[in-house]
């Protein structure tokens, strides 16, 4: 079969759903076959008819990655081949790193004649597989400033979002997205709304009258919005402090709407946001008994080897829920035998975390672009007691998220859907794998057996300034089960002040 009539075939079945199995095996084994003759048009022509269609024909994906690569060597390709080559291999979450480098590399020599697609495309690919390239986002940044009119919607929507899944703080650019954001004419579907407005707040970026030309917009575009887009929405315009209560209301009337389809991750943040408390009883009553099935689930862990053997893991992603928010979160501790500490602690601990239930942030430099690192705050009191330490173990202090934490005696978790995500890093986790280290050195005979753990008591206090992840919940389920008489009282996030309808 000819080069090109083996492209135009793939092209042409490039409708999703559009190849069945034989199909599909036939136009696979004549593709691989044609590779080694292909220019850089088909070869980006057949990557995007795979791509779209969810063919995941790794083999062939190699294939076509290693005769791109061959011909990036020689010359750059355009930038619709490189855009387009670069999309369908995220497409498929398949970080092919030769391959991504030698597209930065020539993408970074022919920036000059990237459209707004091509950026944009760019900047979603590399996001999606969480490729932090600085040199290669600085001059799609800078791309994209010089071209900002010619940006569509989404164009605008990928390209915040991309920005803040890296973490790739560029100031000049944030500045003309928000300007052409507001332009008239600029016209965003929801899930670009949702995107865009996630992303700022991401970045804390401080644009009313941008925020509030989102909301006039999402109120317009309301029923478009699936549970994901509101609750992206209302966490976004709550972190910015943009208070636009017809929205709101609209979200609340929505939520009513849309009980019955609306997905749980999306419910549990909503749960925490300022809605009616008929729509909190709502999403209550389709969370809270998720959560039992949840706890029942884990509390049916015989040992420490669910844990430690990946049987916690295969659990949270095969349930499929990385985070129950502020009030789900609490509702589940509850369930572990896990409650809020009193209420003299909350208010010494909330003079060390300034911004409960919100995010907080610094920039660094890296390889001379500038990056925010999230902050996560955990302040927390502990003291814990064992019969062969004369004194106490006591202390009080803030414990931050930073480098991971190597601990023998729990071990974190991937959440779903995060599969580039160490929870090793995560404050929490840090904080008890810290606590059983320093139990385990002052106390190596006590620690050194199910028996003499059972006897270490005492207390730990903790507030977090946001919700815990699932594999922060496992930590403290790890921890109650390592010292089953230490008291522990966990307040992570803040409680919503219902809206009155």
């Amino acid at each position: 079969m000819l080069v090109q009539n083996v492209a135009n075939l793939v092209q042409s079945h490039g409708t999703p759903g559009a190849v069945g199995d034989f199909a599909t095996a036939c136009i696979s084994a004549a593709t691989a076959s044609q590779v080694e003759e292909m220019d850089s048009q088909n070869l980006s022509n057949i990557a995007w008819a795979f791509a779209v269609n969810a063919l995941e024909d790794l083999p062939l994906f190699d294939a076509l990655a290693s005769r791109s690569i061959n011909q990036l060597s020689s010359h750059d390709g355009d930038a619709q081949h490189l855009s387009n080559m670069a999309w369908s291999f995220a497409t498929i979450q398949y970080e092919h790193g030769p391959l991504f480098t030698a597209i930065s590399g020539a993408s970074l020599r022919s920036i000059a004649v990237f459209e707004g697609l091509n950026i944009s495309n760019t900047f979603w690919s590399f996001a999606t597989l969480s490729r932090r390239d600085a040199p290669l986002l600085d001059a799609l940044a800078s791309a994209a400033i010089l071209r900002i009119t010619y940006l569509a919607a989404q164009d605008l929507s990928n390209s915040v979002w991309s920005c803040a899944r890296l973490a790739f703080c560029n100031l000049p650019l944030l500045d003309a997205i928000a300007s052409r954001a507001r332009a008239p004419g600029c016209q965003f579907v929801a899930q670009d709304l949702a995107n865009t407005v996630w992303a700022f707040a991401y970045f804390l970026y401080a644009d009313s009258p941008l925020f509030e030309a989102i909301s006039e917009a999402a109120m317009r575009k309301i029923s478009d919005f699936i549970s994901q887009n509101m609750a992206t929405t209302a966490w976004a315009l709550e972190e910015l402090d943009c208070i636009h209560e017809p929205l709101l209301h609209a979200l609340s009337k929505e939520v009513l709407l849309k009980i019955d389809s609306m997905d749980f991750m999306p419910m549990a943040t909503l749960l925490d946001r300022r809605l009616w408390p008929e729509s909190h009883a709502a999403m209550a009553s389709r969370l809270f008994p998720l959560i039992d099935d949840f706890c029942a689930r884990l509390l049916q862990a015989s040992s420490l080897e669910f844990w430690r053997g990946g049987g916690y893991q295969h659990f949270v992603l095969e349930f499929g829920v990385g985070n129950f928010g502020a009030v789900g979160g609490r509702y589940l501790y509850s369930k572990l035998g896990i409650f809020d500490p009193d209420e003299d602690f909350l208010l010494r601990a909330s003079g060390h975390v300034p911004r409960i239930g919100r995010m907080m942030a610094d920039t660094y430099v890296a390889d001379g672009a500038d990056f925010l690192r999230q902050r996560v705050v955990t302040y927390a009191e502990f003291e814990l007691r064992s019969p062969d330490l004369r004194e106490p173990l006591r202390g009080s202090g803030c414990h931050e998220n930073g480098r991971t934490y190597a601990s023998s005696w729990i071990a974190p978790v991937r959440p779903p859907l995060c599969p580039y995500a160490d929870r090793g890093t995560c404050s929490e986790f840090r904080m008890l794998a810290s606590f059983c280290d320093a139990i385990a050195q002052a106390d190596p005979q006590g620690t050194s057996s199910a028996s003499g753990r059972a006897e270490i008591s005492g207390f730990v206090r903790a507030l977090v300034s946001g919700p815990c992840c699932v594999s922060c919940v496992g930590a403290f389920a790890q921890f109650r089960r390592l010292f089953p008489a230490v008291v522990v009282s966990v307040a992570a996030g803040g409680v919503p002040e219902p809206l009155q309808p």
